[in-house]
């Protein structure tokens, strides 16, 4: 079981982004498309469409990782040093990936792991997966930001600049992937602007998909990509929205 057998092994789909960026509908047509992930985690309020995502991989190869090398698991601060090739290999990175994605239910064939961490520790990945292609995912800016105050869950800085630094590592190390790795860059608003109307364009993301070897389904990704979800809702509102909701609706003392 730990012999690493198969072929296609050799030639992983790495999807990464800056967090609140259109990973997961990107992921999940690519999931949809033919690529095998293994076990993940459901929808939920702040993930309508699913994360796409394998929690125990993530959990149990990249969070212990980070921690050895004095970095938080999470991704805040204290951030992965930025010169990554300086950073230590990844124990026995391939075996251990995948005895999981067998354990997953994996039987060959092209598969993904999405991680938006990974880009900080990209040539360690590289340097076992060479073959690997390498899935950038992008949004403005300020639109993240945006979106990781009106997000819970995201808790990690308290200020714009806090949030501009935190993307910033991520984009220099996705310069670096361009320059050092078999790469492609989708930004999911071009594709979700494109399904608000029957004949809109998607052809960025049929391009990604005919780029990875995967089946493409325009009428299938039609119908998965809903726009509605990928806006401003009530139900997203800011925390100091809400505990200024609290304030207004506590009774006076």
């Amino acid at each position: 079981m730990s012999d690493v057998n198969f072929v296609e092994f050799d030639e992983p789909i790495f999807i990464i982004g800056v967090p609140r960026s259109g990973t997961s509908v990107t992921t999940g047509i690519i999931h949809h498309s033919g690529a095998f992930g293994g076990e993940d985690q459901g929808a939920n309020i702040w993930n309508e469409t699913g994360y796409y995502e394998n929690w125990e991989t993530k959990g149990a190869i990249l969070a212990p990782y980070f921690d050895s090398i004095g970095a938080s698991p999470g991704g805040w601060f204290p951030f992965v040093n930025e010169d990554v090739y300086s950073l230590p290999a990844i124990p026995d990175l391939k075996n251990r990936i995948h005895r999981l994605f067998l354990r997953h239910g994996y039987k060959g064939g092209a598969w993904y792991f999405k991680g938006v961490k990974i880009s900080h520790v990209w040539k360690q990945f590289n340097d076992i997966f060479p073959k690997a292609k390498w899935v950038i995912v992008r949004r403005d800016n300020e639109e993240i930001i945006d979106s990781c105050f009106r997000t819970d869950f995201m808790q990690g800085f308290k200020t714009k600049g806090g949030w501009q630094t935190w993307i910033n590592r991520h984009q220099d190390r996705f310069k670096e992937i361009l320059d050092n790795c078999d790469a492609m860059e989708i930004w999911p608003k071009e594709f979700i602007d494109g399904c608000k109307t029957p004949n809109g364009d998607i052809s960025s993301v049929c391009g990604l998909i005919d780029w990875l070897g995967l089946k493409w389904d325009e009428d299938f990704v039609r119908e998965f990509v809903n726009p509605k979800v990928w806006g401003k809702d009530k139900r997203y509102q800011s925390r100091q929205n809400r505990v200024n909701e609290r304030k207004a609706n506590k009774p006076n003392a």
